[in-house]
């Protein structure tokens, strides 16, 4: 179990890059319909090549049950991102952030009340820590929104499809997934971004004129394939194996906003707060409490 949850805690840490993706997307007026179609097209290609050598011989045949699950958590996690880049270009950023990362609820509720994991004090006290530190790390970015109409529909929108991809992608960890490659899991994710994309190519009338930026593209890429590779689904499946499937998101966000916190202190050298100190506390002791 040890090993799963430090799996989980890199997991999180490389997220920190998506989150930057994201919010310099809605600032600079990034595309990024094309920066996520073709970060997953990148992913794709990466899973078709390295299956071979990553899957291993006695590789398990996917059902269809865990092909389908992925593939629309997929789509609603493409959909997740359009919402947050939305409401990230009206709203405030960290408040936008804050609000979507806390659907890491839904999953966790998930494995409560359909596959049998066990409700304890500890783990509930460790997602709501985690859940303070989401909302602490909001009010360190906050200033004063106005016109919450422009951007709350939208952020409430990403929150509930963030809450369903992550539903879906822990979903084959309880259907008898875990032997399934994660390559060949992170393969059917990104195609379902592909699918997402595609079909919202074909529904626009007018195509966009922006410049499609490289650097985004391959930062996306980079801080999405290492953990679907090579930590995360593998993180989840341990977890569950040991009847904790519940906590793996949890873990991974809350590791998620204390990197980030981390980062803007130490790297955009941001003043550290008493709110931005209390948002790293939070995470860090809800993370050590959920995985006690």
């Amino acid at each position: 179990m040890e090993q799963g949850i430090l799996l989980l805690i890199a997991t999180g840490l490389s997220w920190v890059i998506i989150g930057i993706v994201i919010s310099r997307s809605s600032a600079k007026g990034w595309n990024l319909d094309r920066i996520q179609a073709g970060a997953a097209l990148l992913i794709l290609l990466g899973s078709f090549i390295l299956f071979p050598f990553l899957a291993g011989a006695e590789a398990v045949p996917p059902s269809p049950s865990v092909v389908i699950s992925l593939l629309f958590a997929g789509i609603a996690n493409y959909m997740a991102f359009l919402m947050m880049n939305r409401a990230m270009k009206s709203g405030h950023n960290g408040i936008v952030w804050s609000l979507v990362q806390s659907a890491l609820i839904w999953p966790f509720l998930m494995g409560i009340l359909f596959f049998g994991v066990e409700c304890t004090l500890s783990r509930i006290c460790g997602v709501l820590l985690i859940l303070a530190g989401i909302l602490v790390a909001g009010l360190v970015r906050n200033g004063s929104v106005g016109g919450w109409k422009e951007w709350l529909p939208a952020a409430l929108a990403a929150f509930a499809l963030a809450g369903l991809s992550q539903c879906l992608a822990n979903l084959p960890s309880y259907l008898g997934g875990g032997e399934f490659s994660s390559v060949a899991k992170a393969a059917a994710l990104q195609l379902g971004t592909l699918v997402a994309f595609g079909v919202l190519l074909c529904l626009r009338r007018t195509r966009p004129k922006e410049k499609t930026a490289w650097m985004p593209i391959l930062a996306l890429a980079g801080a999405t394939v290492i953990p679907q590779y090579f930590l995360f689904y593998r993180g989840l499946d341990l977890l569950a194996a040991q009847g904790a499937g519940a906590i793996g998101y949890p873990i991974v966000l809350g590791s998620c906003i204390a990197g980030f916190s981390l980062y803007s202190a130490f790297i955009l050298h941001e003043r550290v707060t008493a709110a931005s100190a209390g948002s790293i506390f939070f995470c860090l002791v809800g993370i050590v409490i959920i995985a006690c």
